[in-house]
Order: C-alpha cells, then sequence, then structure tokens
C-alpha cells in the first residue's frame, strides 16, 4: 500500500540543495570579482535569487519528518531538483545578457549539469571569467551529483539519505561497501574533489594558465567536455595535455567506488570487474583500428600524431566527453561506423 507522499520532506531537500547551490555560485561570483568583469552584478543577483528562494522552501518543509521518506519521495526529489536547479542555474546568463534567450540559456544549463556537453554558443571566448566558471562548474556538479554532494555533507536526511543517493547514484556499486551511506557518499566525493585537484595541478604545469586549467580540470573529470575556448584543447596545440586530458577522461568514466576500492589497496576489485575490462578493451582495440586507419587512408606520416588523435577521441566517445582536439569528420564514414558502437 502507498504511504501518504512526504511533501514537506520534498521541499526541504528542495530548499536545501538551493541554498547550496547558491554557495556554488558565490565561488563564481568570487571569481568574477577577481578578474573585476561585467557578470559581476548579474552573478551576485542570481546568487541572492537562489539563496532566498532556497531559504523560503527549507522554512516552509522545515519540520518534516525525514524518516517517513521513501522511494517515492527520493525520486520525485533528485527529479525536480535538476530541473529547479537548471531553472535557477541560467538566471546569470539572462540577467547578464549573454544569452538572452530563455531557452538557449536554459539548454547550455541544462547541458551543463547532465554533463551533456552540447552548447548553444558560437562563440564561448566572449563569455566573462565569471560566467564561464559557472558554466563549467554545473558540468563538475553533474559528474558526481549534487545529491550525492549534499548526502556527503548533511547527514541531517537521517533515514532518507539512501532513498536519494539510491536515486541519484542507479549505476554506482553499493554492494559490500556499507558502513553508512553518508560516509559512502563522503568517501566518493572525496575522491572526486582529490581526483580534479591532481588533474587541476597536472594540467596547469602544461601550457594551460590557472584559470583555464581549472576549468578544464572541472570539465574533464567530470567527462563533460565544455572548454573556455572556441577551438578547444586544439587551441593549445600540446600534446602533453591532450596525454593529460586522455587520463581525466578515461579515469572521470571509471566507476568511483571501484576507485576506491583500488585505491584502498584493492585493485582486483577494479580489475575483475566486466564493466571496466570491456571499457579498455574497447578503447584499446579501436584506438588501435582507427590509428592504422589514419596512417594508412589519410597519409598521416607521423605515427604518435595518429596514435595520439585516435586515442583521444575513442576515449572521449566512450567516455561521453564532449572535447575535441581535431576534426574527426574528415577520417571519412569508418570512423563514424565506429563512433556509432
Amino acid at each position: 500500500m502507498f504511504h501518504q507522499l512526504n511533501v514537506r520532506f520534498i521541499i526541504k531537500f528542495l530548499g536545501t540543495m538551493h541554498m547550496l547551490e547558491s554557495l556554488f555560485m558565490l565561488s563564481a561570483v568570487a571569481v568574477s570579482f577577481w578578474y573585476n568583469d561585467s557578470d559581476l552584478i548579474p552573478l551576485a543577483i542570481s546568487c541572492a535569487i537562489m539563496f532566498a528562494a532556497g531559504l523560503a522552501m527549507y522554512i516552509t518543509g522545515r519540520h518534516a519528518d525525514d524518516y517517513r521518506s521513501g522511494r517515492r519521495e527520493g525520486m520525485i526529489s533528485v527529479t525536480l531538483t535538476w530541473i529547479l536547479l537548471s531553472l535557477f542555474g541560467m538566471l546569470p546568463y539572462l540577467i547578464s545578457g549573454y544569452i538572452p534567450n530563455v531557452t538557449d540559456a536554459f539548454f547550455e544549463t541544462i547541458s551543463g549539469f547532465t554533463t551533456t556537453g552540447a552548447t548553444i554558443l558560437d562563440d564561448i571566448e566572449r563569455l566573462p571569467h565569471g560566467l564561464l566558471f559557472w558554466r563549467s562548474l554545473t558540468q563538475w556538479q553533474g559528474g558526481i551529483g549534487m545529491i550525492v554532494f549534499t548526502v556527503a555533507l548533511l547527514p541531517m536526511f537521517g533515514g532518507a539519505a539512501s532513498q536519494l543517493f539510491d536515486a541519484e547514484t542507479p549505476g554506482i556499486t553499493h554492494d559490500r561497501f556499507r558502513p553508512r551511506i553518508t560516509q559512502v557518499a563522503q568517501r566518493i566525493f572525496g575522491l572526486y574533489v582529490l581526483i580534479t585537484l591532481a588533474f587541476l595541478l597536472l594540467l596547469w604545469i602544461g601550457p594551460m594558465n590557472l584559470f583555464d586549467a581549472l576549468n578544464h580540470a572541472l570539465t574533464t573529470v567530470a567527462t563533460g567536455g565544455y572548454s573556455t575556448k572556441n577551438n578547444g584543447l586544439a587551441y593549445w596545440h600540446s600534446a602533453y595535455t591532450e596525454y593529460i586530458v586522455i587520463l581525466g577522461m578515461f579515469i572521470g568514466a571509471t566507476n568511483f567506488t571501484l576507485l576506491y576500492f583500488a585505491l584502498r589497496g584493492h585493485s582486483q576489485k577494479l580489475f575483475h570487474d566486466h564493466e571496466f575490462r570491456w571499457f579498455c578493451i574497447v578503447i584499446a582495440t579501436t584506438t588501435i583500428v582507427t590509428t592504422a586507419w589514419i596512417l594508412l587512408r589519410h597519409n598521416e606520416t607521423n605515427p604518435e600524431l595518429a596514435f595520439r588523435h585516435a586515442l583521444f577521441h575513442i576515449t572521449a566517445l566512450v567516455s561521453n566527453t564532449g572535447l575535441l582536439t581535431v576534426n574527426y569528420s574528415s577520417w571519412g564514414s569508418f570512423f563514424a561506423v565506429i563512433a556509432l558502437f
């Protein structure tokens, strides 16, 4: 028998999410302030609106019984969270005027939160630093899931934490990883942050400045693909940067629970996982075939360049990351067929 829907819990959760999200947007405000950009006021106004809306929702549902929440509340909360965060998240684009159309602004925002990587922008470099950072930050949050972040930092949701976590992470392995669900979320989120920081440093060592390295670390680990440049990674013409991003896409597409176990000395869990093994096999075999195709049919005389381009775009496709270094449509229908599989 269905229990009565715990509406107050859903409203309380949505309020909490919006207040937390306003803190993320506040970091974009700080970036804009640092660079003295024109998007400072629009970002600050958007941040204030989001926080006020979140506070109003939280106050409305503050007396909710968190332990009377089940799978329905979890699914509804997660679904509404992403929809509403995308609606509020598009405000900086609209208020600043850089994306004046509501449909376009919503598309750009939800593409970020879902790590889809599609964009309506023709000239990305026209955006000021604060908006570029906010754009990358939406992908980074989508990569791990804001709900995972919330469960990790706010154990106040008690018995509902498991339902929220399961609704947000249907593909994450929970078996034999059962302290409390809050601890699971904390470990996954902590690992996500550490990996992001590691790739920030690795990219910064190369030709990228700190701002570009930060943005690309956020979107690479999230397997989102947003860039700060119109030409993407091709802007830097750097083999080092491309190999680092390949590694980032590969790690970002791997089950983070398995990565956690591997770092704890249980690497057999990673290498015995069928999904991970097939992931590696597909990338390896299609990279070899594509490299041979580029060398034999497209008169490429540099084997390393052919291998790097093949490995980069195969990894980007398999991990669903939207980054590019070359226009691979010039490789012909053969690669298009490979890309479909």
